[in-house]
C-alpha cells in the first residue's frame, strides 16, 4: 500500500479539498443522480478534512511510532515520511506536531472564509 502517497496527497491538497467540500455542502441536493454523487463526495471529502488533523496528531504521537521516528526506522519512514519532512524533533520533541495540526486548522478556516 502506498501510505506515504495518500498522506502526502491529502496534506498537499488539503485546502483544495476543504474548499470543494465546503462549496458542495453549501449546495447540498439529492434531486438527480449527479446531485446525489456530488453530495456523497462532499460528505466523503468533508470527513477526510475533519479526520486528517486528528489522524496526524494521534498516529504520529503513539509511543511506538514516535520511537520509530526518533530512531529513523527506514521501513517506517519509507511508508509515512511525507508529513515528517521539515520537522525538527530534536528541538521541540512531540510538540512539533502542533505546528502541523495548526497549519491544517488554518487551512480549514481559510476554506471556511472562501466559501461562506
Amino acid at each position: 500500500m502506498f501510505y506515504n502517497y495518500w498522506i502526502g496527497f491529502v496534506k498537499e491538497s488539503y485546502l483544495f479539498l476543504a474548499v470543494c467540500a465546503g462549496l458542495n455542502l453549501f449546495h447540498f441536493k439529492w434531486g438527480t443522480y449527479g446531485d446525489a454523487i456530488n453530495s456523497l463526495l462532499a460528505l466523503l471529502f468533508g470527513g477526510v478534512i475533519i479526520v486528517f488533523p486528528f489522524f496526524v496528531a494521534v498516529f504520529y504521537n503513539l509511543s511506538r511510532n514516535y520511537k520509530r521516528i526518533l530512531s529513523r526506522d527506514v521501513n517506517f519512514l519509507a511508508r509515512f515520511d511525507n508529513i515528517l519532512t521539515g520537522l525538527n524533533f530534536k528541538r521541540q520533541g512531540r510538540l512539533v506536531f502542533i505546528h502541523t495540526c495548526a497549519s491544517l486548522l488554518r487551512k480549514i478556516w481559510l476554506a471556511h472564509m472562501f466559501v461562506f
